[in-house]
């Protein structure tokens, strides 16, 4: 076989290989898990920095964030969200559970409903406030649609101790990772 067929072959099957790969391994947040069929990283839509996440129909992605109180502080989540053309019926929220250090264990949970329809980037907050110190947080978002899609960007937690920490790692998904 001539060298010149050896090399078009080689290029072709490099192709094919990182073809192959791209459906295996995508691009994903740092520190954010996928739920369900997960979610992509959107340098094109985004509210602020260069990235946001979005969501599809069964979509989800997830953080959960040590906090180790020692005393019960309030915590304050905010977060931007948009959505196009998301159906009446689904059902698109972002979760905020907070597991304390109560014996029992049992955690607390928020919930920030998310429109459907189409809207423009629009500021969610809720105040996680916990009877008992809480060691953990955990933040979801999910999507269960027919069609649409749910943009998120700038997830951010603060306690009242210290307003200018944001304890979210990665709230505005700019650092990125190849993943599964």
């Amino acid at each position: 076989m001539p060298r010149s067929h050896r090399i078009i072959y080689l290029v072709l099957a490099l192709i094919l290989g990182v073809l192959v790969l791209s459906r295996l391994w995508h691009r994903q947040a740092r520190f954010w898990e996928p739920r369900k069929d997960g979610y992509a990283v959107d340098a094109r839509v985004c509210h602020a920095g260069e990235r946001s996440v979005r969501l599809g129909t069964s979509g989800g992605l997830a953080q959960e964030v040590l906090l180790n109180q020692l005393e019960p502080e309030p915590i304050r989540v905010t977060l931007w969200s948009r959505s196009s053309e998301v159906n009446p019926e689904a059902s698109a929220a972002v979760e905020v559970w907070a597991f304390p250090y109560d014996p029992q264990g049992i955690p607390s949970g928020w919930v920030i409903n998310l429109p459907t329809g189409t809207t423009e980037w629009t500021q969610y907050e809720t105040l996680v406030a916990a009877e008992h110190p809480i060691q953990r947080l955990l933040i979801q978002a999910y999507f269960v649609g027919v069609r649409g899609h749910i943009w998120l960007d700038e997830v951010e937690a603060f306690a009242p101790s210290d307003p200018e920490w944001n304890i979210v790692l990665n709230s505005s998904f700019e650092e990125v990772v190849w993943g599964r």
